[in-house]
């Protein structure tokens, strides 16, 4: 739900003023400690997961479905730490760094390993 849901709404915002607007960056599948370029100089790793509260299809939940991600900005002039909850934007010149979600299922039997998980951002610029 996270996963399909903030895409499908990032991308429907761009195309209705596509023609103003520059393109967004949209990276998939990105593994914990990898460095992603997202263009413009602005990059993004991921180093840790801070809360993985996502429910489960099995179980009935009645907590917040929430993913919240540890992460290091870097833009030309600056690095940041900076935690991610999914649909959180984060300002960089130029635009924002968005995280958009996950492919990785959770888990009903524990922790997940952090090898495991796989991530989605998305850079959109400024207008």
């Amino acid at each position: 739900m996270i996963r399909k849901t903030l895409p499908v709404l990032l991308l429907a915002s761009a195309t209705a003023s596509a023609a103003e607007a520059p393109e967004q960056r949209v990276v998939r599948d990105v593994r914990m400690f990898e460095r992603v370029d997202l263009g413009d100089g602005i990059s993004v790793v991921a180093f840790g997961v801070m809360e993985d509260s996502r429910c489960t299809p099995r179980n009935l939940c009645l907590r917040d479905d929430r993913l919240v991600i540890d992460t290091v900005l870097t833009w030309r002039d600056g690095e940041r730490e900076a935690p991610f909850a999914v649909g959180t934007r984060y300002p960089v010149p130029g635009g924002s760094v968005v995280f958009a979600g996950t492919t990785t299922p959770p888990s009903d039997t524990g922790a997940i390993r952090l090898k495991e998980y796989r991530l989605d951002f998305v850079f959109v610029p400024e207008r």
